[in-house]
């Protein structure tokens, strides 16, 4: 059963949380004044081990003047099909 569908606040905080390497209670620490469900542990997973991975390479060539993948996913994640 999937998770919640996340915004795109909730996602940026997962996904600078992961890339900062907080661990998955870090990153619920700063969700729950969201009000917010917790990351699920499987999912913390496979965005360590895979989703970011496809995303990583190249991110040294990455600007910062205009939104990179990792800018991109935060407002349209790319489903796993898709890496």
């Amino acid at each position: 059963m999937p998770g919640p569908k996340r915004t795109p606040t909730e996602r940026a905080i997962i996904f600078a949380g992961v890339l900062g390497g907080l661990s998955r209670e870090q990153i619920d620490e700063l969700l729950n004044p969201l009000g917010v469900a917790a990351l699920n542990p499987s999912s913390y997973a496979m965005l360590k081990s895979t989703y970011f991975s496809s995303m990583v390479n190249g991110i040294g060539q990455a600007s910062t003047d205009s939104p990179n993948s990792f800018g991109e996913s935060i407002f349209h994640p790319k489903p796993m099909g898709d890496l």
